[in-house]
């Protein structure tokens, strides 16, 4: 996911710093088009907000985990440790909700996502309109992706879709790996989203230890749910990195359309 993003992310950038800066594209976004154009920005930097705040939601349901784990001493897990489950999985409900509801708020972007009929037949026009057109497509089934593995990832059943499109970024991109730096800048480190499902598994064999060890053996299943629920905010982290870049690069790409309206005003 992180590796598409990437890739999503440098497909703006020669979008913005080559397909619009060409004279060829300002003439053929004369005010019809570039409006068209305009506003399927616009719907692409609503449903990246939306995966933010879903990947928000994400994040501080898991730390909350992490803090009753913390509250808790040892000698009451056993008694405790069903509500605090009951509060996590409540959270994870609402989480698949909110993402069920990015997902069908897609569909229907997806479905009004239409440019104007050209009436010519200019290839120049015809040419980069059809790449607007695709970087929707894949921008589109990046996000879908994202969503749906978020709900593979908590549980929820759901069809990963595939990457329709991601032929076209492969020949104008050369990314090979999406890599979140550490602070120093000095660190790599490759992310994916199984770690959530990774925290469930945790969490489970801890509370059947609650039930039936001893308290070494639940203090070790404390210790294994706390490294998985870091390694599921790490990996947030470098989805919510990757997401930011992009939301950078489609802002850009909208104020370059916004400066060829101008011009042609």
């Amino acid at each position: 996911m992180c590796h598409n993003l990437s890739g999503l992310k440098d497909l703006f950038d020669c979008i913005d710093q080559d397909l619009l800066q060409s004279t060829t594209t300002h003439r053929v976004l004369a005010h019809k088009c570039v409006n068209d154009v305009l506003d399927g920005t616009l719907a692409l930097l609503d449903t990246c907000s939306n995966a933010q705040d879903v990947l928000l939601q994400v994040k501080e349901c898991t730390q909350d985990l992490q803090l009753s784990l913390r509250r808790r001493r040892t000698r009451d897990y056993g008694h405790l440790i069903d509500i605090d489950v009951e509060k996590y999985t409540n959270s994870k409900k609402k989480v698949i909700k909110a993402i069920n509801k990015c997902l069908k708020d897609l569909k229907r972007t997806e479905n009004r996502r239409s440019f104007s009929m050209l009436i010519e037949k200019d290839p120049d026009t015809v040419a980069i309109i059809s790449v607007f057109r695709e970087v929707q497509s894949i921008t589109m089934s990046t996000f879908e992706s994202l969503f749906s593995t978020l709900l593979s990832g908590l549980g929820s059943s759901s069809k990963k879709p595939a990457l329709r499109g991601w032929a076209l970024v492969s020949k104008l991109m050369h990314t090979t790996k999406c890599v979140e730096m550490n602070k120093k800048g000095d660190e790599e480190t490759t992310t994916g989203m199984c770690e959530i499902e990774k925290l469930d598994v945790a969490l489970n064999t801890f509370m059947i230890s609650c039930k039936n060890s001893m308290e070494a053996v639940v203090e070790h299943s404390v210790q294994n749910v706390q490294k998985r629920s870091t390694e599921v905010e790490l990996s947030i982290e470098a989805v919510e990195f990757g997401l930011e870049l992009v939301f950078k690069s489609l802002i850009k790409t909208r104020v370059s359309l916004l400066n060829i309206l101008s011009s042609n005003n």
